[in-house]
């Protein structure tokens, strides 16, 4: 008879990856990770990464909506 055992434990779910939110660049141009946009350009984001954009570059990114 096979002898029962314990299941394996469940490791915890890694959280979601930061949502993604529309920008629009209002910099002449602006490093973005992986890639440099220019102005008028419509680039995803994290909220964090375009605090940090506009951090170092102060007005250089507009929110557009989700």
């Amino acid at each position: 008879m096979k002898k029962i055992t314990d299941p394996a434990p469940v490791s915890a779910a890694s959280p979601a990856p930061a949502a993604l939110v529309k920008y629009e660049v209002l910099a002449d141009s602006v490093n973005v990770p992986g890639a440099i946009a220019y102005r008028t350009a419509r680039v995803n984001l994290t909220p964090a990464q375009a605090d940090a954009i506009n951090a170092a570059q102060p007005g250089s990114l507009k929110f557009l909506g989700l």
